[in-house]
Parts: C-alpha cells; sequence; structure tokens
C-alpha cells in the first residue's frame, strides 16, 4: 500500500485502501478534485523537507503521523481520527503546516529534491487518491 508507507502519502479521507490489493492509478502532478488544490506547492514544499526524525521545536521528533497530518491539513477540508497514523501530536503538525504556509508558497522542486506524483485511481470509490515522492533529476522543462 504505497499510501501508508515511507513511499507515500494519503491524499484523500474519504476512501479506504487496503493492503495487498492491487489497485489501478493514473499519474499526474494536480489534481483539481482536492479540498486545496493550489496548496500542492505547500505539501511539495513538506516532502521535500524530510521532517521524520528530526527534532521538534514543540515535542519530541516529528513522526510520520505528523506529516500525514499537516498533508491532509492544506490538501483536504476535514480531518479524520480514524485512520491510523501512529503516533503524532497537533504541537508538531502545526509546525508544519505553519512553516508550509510561511515559507512553501510557490515552492517548485529542484534537481535532486523529490516532486510530489499525485497517483489518481482509476476507480476514485475503491481507492484512496495518493501522493507519491520522486526524485527530481536535471532535466529541467524549458
Amino acid at each position: 500500500d504505497v499510501c501508508s508507507s515511507d513511499l507515500g502519502w494519503c491524499l484523500d479521507l474519504d476512501t479506504t485502501m487496503h493492503d495487498g490489493h492491487k489497485y489501478s492509478a493514473s499519474m499526474s502532478t494536480a489534481y483539481a478534485g482536492l479540498a486545496y488544490p493550489a496548496n500542492l506547492d505547500l505539501v511539495n514544499y513538506v516532502l521535500n523537507k524530510n521532517y521524520i526524525g528530526k527534532k521538534a521545536g514543540c515535542s519530541g521528533r516529528y513522526m510520520y503521523g505528523d506529516v500525514q497530518r499537516a498533508i491532509w491539513e492544506l490538501v483536504e477540508n476535514h480531518q479524520s481520527s480514524t485512520y491510523y497514523l501512529g503516533p503524532w501530536r497537533s504541537c508538531r503538525v502545526n509546525e508544519i503546516v505553519s512553516d508550509a504556509r510561511a515559507h512553501g508558497g510557490g515552492f517548485v522542486p529542484k534537481a535532486g529534491q523529490v516532486v510530489g506524483i499525485i497517483l489518481l485511481p482509476c476507480d476514485l470509490s475503491k481507492a484512496q487518491i495518493c501522493i507519491i515522492e520522486v526524485p527530481f533529476g536535471k532535466y529541467t522543462p524549458q
């Protein structure tokens, strides 16, 4: 399950996925169906900050759950407590979201960073929309 591993992140709180099941999807760098599609620059900023394991300003170290919850806050219009995130704290989530809003506007990945590629399921009723981190190469579009 790409959306619940270190390979990717869930963008959609309205649909679940099941481990071991194969899903078909198309790839995109933008998706207009998100509550806040304009915030994908902020999400790309978060993906490139590599928060997990770094010391947080408020408490402990950033965890996978902190980053996932921050991504949801940036692209969804609601939150969920039903999905298993592992450890997370609202103060760490708030730090990530505040950093993204303060510094991530207009962020565009450069060579050596990652770009978030959206996996849009062929059947939106059976699988969630995910974003995966893909290394951004040296090619720069003109």
